[in-house]
């Protein structure tokens, strides 16, 4: 859909045509019913017998001996008589013209979809490249094992934003993610309610207020009447707010029917082969933000990034 892109060039096509439709309209004026108008083998036109010029009324013309006869808007006969071939080189230029514009313009056009269609890497974090994982975020190394995560041992939630630089519909992905302590899947409720509270204990991804996906991380692979939220649904639990939609993942680093504060479950989540993948309504050049939510202090649980890639197009 290229909305408004060739409007100059579409008014100037439609004033080509119209000048050809008058064109082809003022050579039909020779074809009259009147049996007494005929052309002559000299290439006069005849009236009732003798040589005259006619004109049209209501401004059109008549096309006599190879050339257009113009009126003005009185109904009187100019005195000025355009030649038919030098207006038709006239329009030709124009077409010409026209039509090198219009190529031009696609040009123009294809080059700048070409771009938008191309995917860019907005966010790539890895145990190698942790730049991102600054405040208020930091970074967290167990075991020799690097990790971006919520900088404030408080409850709560903390964002990274990133600008992608560029107008995008579409946003891919994958992240892995790591298990530390008794996370809550959807039971949780952090960052003061609203769509904060929804998230559950998670790393999502946002763009401006439009939620691209949320990765949950439950309490263990376990069914539970005691803690229904804090379990996955694949698991047993109950689902999340409807408003996430269809926007989210569940997994538990946890493979037993017991849970250990403070402890890192070895475990990684998600990963490349649970990529994530959304269009949005219309096309955004809105940051992309990166929200980390828990409901207790980190000593106790806490949500550990190792890896994101996430490219927008």
């Amino acid at each position: 859909d290229h909305h408004g892109v060739f409007s100059s060039t579409e008014m100037l096509l439609l004033s080509i045509v119209g000048c050809l439709s008058l064109i082809g309209s003022t050579a039909a004026q020779a074809d009259l019913p009147n049996p007494n108008i005929f052309v002559n083998n000299n290439g006069s036109l005849v009236v009732d017998g003798a040589d005259q010029p006619v004109v049209v009324n209501g401004g059109g013309g008549l096309l006599v001996n190879g050339r257009l006869l113009i009126q003005n808007d009185t109904g009187s006969e100019t005195s000025e008589a355009v030649d038919v071939q030098q207006r038709l080189e006239q329009l030709q230029q124009q077409l010409s013209q026209a039509l090198q514009l219009l190529n031009q313009t696609q040009e123009q056009v294809n080059s700048l979809l070409a771009a938008n269609a191309a995917t860019t890497i907005a966010i790539n974090i890895s145990a190698e490249n942790q730049q991102l994982c600054s405040s208020p975020w930091s970074t967290l190394v167990i075991s020799g094992v690097s990790f971006c995560h919520k900088a404030s041992t408080a409850a709560g939630c903390a964002s990274i934003f990133v600008i992608p630089g560029r107008v995008y519909r579409n946003v891919t992905g994958w992240i892995t993610l790591y298990q530390f302590g008794s996370l809550d899947a959807f039971s949780s409720n952090v960052g003061g309610g609203g769509a904060y509270a929804k998230v559950g204990d998670s790393l999502s991804i946002w763009s401006g207020s439009t939620l691209i996906w949320a990765f949950a991380i439950g309490l263990y692979n376990h069914s539970t009447a005691d803690y229904p939220k804090s379990v996955c649904p694949a698991s047993g639990g109950s689902p999340p707010d409807a408003s996430l939609s269809n926007f989210w993942s569940c997994e538990s680093g946890n493979s037993q029917s017991s849970f250990s504060n403070g402890f890192l479950y070895n475990k990684p989540l998600f990963g490349p082969n649970a990529g994530f993948q959304r269009t949005l309504s219309q096309y955004t050049s809105a940051a992309l933000e990166l929200r980390l939510c828990m409901n207790e202090a980190t000593s106790v649980e806490d949500v550990l990034l190792n890896a994101a890639v996430i490219s927008v197009s």
